[in-house]
């Protein structure tokens, strides 16, 4: 993600134009909900535990849409951004 931000070399200048794998059919949900509200936390998931939360592919994301709907929609618990 730092490469696509800054480039191979990460000598360019800013620009967010990462999309995780497979996220290319949905952009805008990419851009305007996860990029803003939910890939600081996430991006740093996926070491050795949990890292099927990193939500670095589509189907990472999508095979936590029950946990999603309850964190953010039901419980309103996430994202933890805002709790602060």
């Amino acid at each position: 993600m730092i490469k696509s931000w800054y480039g191979v070399g990460m000598t360019g200048t800013f620009q967010d134009n990462y999309l995780p794998t497979g996220w290319s059919a949905i952009p805008a949900c990419t851009q305007t909900s996860v990029a803003p509200f939910c890939r600081t936390c996430h991006m740093l998931r996926g070491t050795v535990n949990q890292s099927d939360i990193d939500f670095t592919t589509l189907a990472k994301f999508q095979g936590y849409a029950d946990r999603i709907k309850a964190h953010v929609f039901d419980r309103g618990t996430m994202p933890l951004a805002l709790i602060v």
